[in-house]
Parts: structure tokens; C-alpha cells; sequence
């Protein structure tokens, strides 16, 4: 199936992020004919205003939304485009110059395409932060993990779209679905984007503990033995790495144990949609 640039859509979901002003301009160098349908719910007139300054240089058609789903987020904007392929990227990403031509050949030849994340973090323990998230994509690059994943629609028109109930964690679900209906991701490395880790250390805690809650979504109706896999695997510590290396690992996974007993101790209390 040929894919043309005005059949691709890149999929923006965009929160409270000042980041995505490095985003579009990466994609206006790069996208011309191609839409982009950004997803906005941050509700902050600064997000906005940034977002508008680009409505003359690209394709770009703005959704507003007040949900923090990220899945729903996402199949907003599929629904609202009328591409034959999509292309998700995240607000903190930044496209490489021969990605979109590689992405556009790629999806063209594979119904789904994964291409390869640079980690880049600003502090200190943010660097490590990136270093510990490279080991965890690289672990496994034909999982089919947003950003830098590439869908075409007759993939989701078989499979279904992503998890609307789930918070975070809804690209892993999906991803999972893939690996249980035996569909082959393809990676392509050519397919690069730089992907800025949190601005303030803090914000690692959380999104090792949001990981947590996502795995638990992820494997609550496995059975025991993927259950456990996904509970310790990828372990990340790393004997060949340095100590400062190991004791960010260690406590990143201690907040993926937590995120994901914290959901564990939640459904036991309350039958939610949103569990």
C-alpha cells in the first residue's frame, strides 16, 4: 500500500508543555503537505498562543479536549483525520530531518513501523533518567510503544484503537495486543526523534510511578507467569554500568513497583471504568 505525504497524519497529543513550540518547528522544516492534528488539553492560553503561531506554516488542525487519557487523546485525533496512516509523536519530541521521508517509505510497505528514541535529559539524575529509558526502549524495539510509532488505519480497523480508560499506559496495552494477535512491528532506526526527558527531577518520580500504573492495566487479566514479566522485566540494573547508574535504576523501579500496587490496592476498593 503507497502512502503519499498528504495520506500521513502526525498525531500530537499536547498537555502543559512549552516544548511543543520545538516540536512544530521541527516538522515545519520537514512535513510540508502532511497533516498535523495536534490534540490540545492543557486549557493555558500560553500553550495556545504558541500553537497558533504556526497554523500558516503547517497543515495543522487543533482539537481541544478536556480529558487526561492518553489513549482517548490519541483516537481523537485519528478519528479526526482522514489519513490512511498515522504518525504519533509526543509534545517533548523533536522529528529528525529524514524521518518523515523514511516513516512515509516505511508504513507504505508494513502496517505497523517503530523507529528509534534518542533520550536526552537536562540535570543531572535526568541524564541518568534518559540513560535508563534508552536501556528500556532498546530492550525491546519491536514493542510498539508510543512516541515514534507509525499505525496505518486497516491495522487499527482490525485490531482496534488504543485503550480509552486508561490515564497512561494505553500504548503498552495496545502494543501487547499486537504481540497476542501475532502482528509484526516493524524498527526502523532511520525513523529518528530526540526525546526530552522531564525539566524538573521530580517529575522522573512520577513518571516511573505512572509506568507502574500502566503495566498493571497492561497485565491484570495475564496469568501469572506474564504477570511476573511484567512486574521485573526488563530489570534494568546493570553490573557494567556505574553506581549512579544502578541506584537510579533501583529507584525507578521501586516507583514502577509502587505505581503498579498502587493500582493493585485501588481495584480491590473501586469498581471504576477508569481501572
Amino acid at each position: 500500500m503507497k502512502i503519499n505525504k498528504s495520506e500521513l497524519a502526525i498525531i500530537i497529543p499536547v498537555g502543559n508543555d512549552c516544548r511543543i513550540e520545538n516540536c512544530l518547528k521541527s516538522i515545519e522544516n520537514y512535513a510540508n503537505n502532511i497533516s498535523v492534528v495536534l490534540i490540545n488539553n492543557s486549557g493555558e492560553k500560553s500553550i495556545s498562543n504558541i500553537i497558533s503561531r504556526f497554523k500558516n506554516k503547517i497543515n495543522l488542525k487543533v482539537i481541544l479536549s478536556n480529558s487526561k487519557n492518553i489513549g482517548y487523546l490519541r483516537n481523537l485525533g485519528i478519528r479526526n483525520s482522514q489519513a490512511k496512516a498515522f504518525y504519533f509523536i509526543d509534545s517533548d519530541c523533536i522529528i529528525k530531518s529524514d524521518s518523515i521521508k523514511e516513516a512515509l517509505n516505511s508504513i507504505s510497505k508494513n502496517p505497523a513501523v517503530r523507529g528509534y528514541i534518542k533520550f536526552e535529559g537536562a540535570s543531572k539524575l535526568c541524564k541518568l533518567d534518559a540513560e535508563l529509558r534508552q536501556k528500556r526502549y532498546d530492550s525491546n524495539p519491536y514493542f510498539a510503544y508510543c512516541p515514534n510509532l507509525l499505525i496505518r488505519k486497516d491495522l487499527f480497523d482490525r485490531v482496534g484503537l488504543f485503550d480509552e480508560k486508561f490515564r497512561y499506559g494505553s500504548d503498552g496495552e495496545f502494543a501487547k495486543r499486537l504481540v497476542d494477535l501475532k502482528v509484526n512491528v516493524t524498527y526502523k532506526p532511520s525513523i529518528e526523534i530526540i526525546h526530552y526527558g522531564p525539566k524538573k527531577d521530580k517529575k522522573v518520580i512520577s513518571t516511573w510511578i505512572s509506568y507502574g500504573e500502566g503495566r498493571w492495566r497492561r497485565y491484570k487479566n495475564s496469568d501469572i507467569k506474564e504477570k511476573l514479566n511484567g512486574m521485573f522485566k526488563p530489570i534494568l540494573l546493570d553490573s557494567k554500568k556505574r553506581l549512579s547508574f544502578n541506584l537510579v535504576a533501583l529507584s525507578c523501579l521501586i516507583c514502577r513497583w509502587y505505581g503498579w500496587a498502587k493500582m493493585a490496592i485501588k481495584a480491590n476498593f473501586i469498581n471504576s471504568k477508569e481501572i
